[in-house]
């Protein structure tokens, strides 16, 4: 029973990992990474290159990411627009995706999540609350939160 699960996935994944390879360097297969539902076209495309985005690993890329989901958001195009991340690895805080439209991540590319310090404001915080507030996972939610 195991060899006949391990078989169809093996033929699943060799599937899935088909339809990636056929993708082109701009261009986009009809399947998203799971496989199961089908990426939607966009009519415009535009790349977080366009935005001053670096994928060097080094530089953050917050404020092109904002830019390009801002741009995407007030141009309000019919079908929506799909954001191009190239391969490379794009440092950034967060920011908010919007509506219609597609996040791309080409092969190789890696979004990566950047720690804001708040070791500054912890203190601040501590000092008017009076009482000591975990830094850990929810940190930002409760410093917002706060505020």
């Amino acid at each position: 029973m195991w060899r006949f699960s391990a078989s169809i996935l093996l033929l699943s994944c060799l599937a899935v990992s088909l339809l990636a390879a056929s993708s082109s360097a701009f261009g986009y297969s009809e399947a998203t990474c799971s496989g199961i539902v089908p990426l939607r076209y966009r009519n415009d495309k535009i790349s977080i290159t366009d935005f001053g985005g670096v994928g060097d690993g080094r530089t953050v890329n917050t404020k092109a990411f904002r830019a390009a989901i801002y741009r995407i958001q007030h141009l309000r195009r019919r079908g929506g627009t799909l954001l191009y991340i190239p391969p490379g690895v794009f440092l950034t805080e967060s920011f908010s995706l919007t509506s219609h439209m597609t996040l791309y991540l080409a092969r190789g590319a890696v979004i990566r999540a950047v720690q804001v310090n708040f070791s500054a404001l912890y203190f601040v915080i501590t000092a008017i609350l009076d009482f000591e507030i975990p830094i850990g996972m929810f940190a930002s939610s409760l410093l917002v939160a706060i505020f």
